[in-house]
């Protein structure tokens, strides 16, 4: 059993379960092969149910986010668009986000601190106009921000830092 969390637009948010495992869903969402309930379905307005738009999905655990691709009834993302800049942090940031790592994982992989993700996912939730991390992948990947199938760049790795007792035992001979 996996439990999806299927963002259906702004103004409806879904948790179910479905009997697939989460890669085998993640797959199927990715490739346009499944689309949730139509019980689910059931509960949205008739011009949500109409609206075509391709799924993405992400996994987050043993939680798989579904999101639609693009939004289309939401002018404000569209107003956010041409006046948003992220930083690069940002952008790295918000790509860790939406490839399911926690801020932990995205500190260590950028080599920063806990606190300081912490600082860039609040400047990424104010600049985005979201209060919510699977609000801030939503309206990031509709603004072609990140890419879920993408992937950060490889673990940093901090120079080694050698104090000056061991460059002197290095020095010495070996008895």
């Amino acid at each position: 059993m996996t439990r999806v969390l299927w963002l259906a637009h702004e103004n409806a948010i879904f948790i179910f379960d479905v009997a697939l495992t989460p890669s085998d869903l993640l797959l199927a969402v990715n490739n346009g092969e499944w689309q949730p309930p139509a019980a689910i379905c059931a509960l949205l307005s008739s011009e949500a149910q109409s609206s075509q738009t391709p799924l993405r999905g992400v996994l987050l655990g043993n939680l798989v986010m579904v999101y639609p691709l693009i939004l289309e009834g939401s002018q404000e993302i569209f107003q956010l668009g041409p006046h948003l800049h992220l930083t690069e942090r940002q952008h790295l940031v918000l790509q860790g986000i939406a490839e399911g790592l926690s801020l932990k994982g995205i500190a260590r992989r950028l080599g920063i601190s806990q606190s300081t993700v912490a600082a860039h996912v609040r400047a990424l939730k104010r600049r985005l106009n979201c209060r919510t991390l699977p609000e801030v992948v939503l309206r990031g990947s509709a603004l072609g921000l990140c890419n879920p199938e993408q992937h950060l760049p490889p673990l940093y790795k901090a120079p080694v830092k050698r104090s000056k007792n061991t460059r002197l035992r290095s020095r010495l001979p070996r008895i």
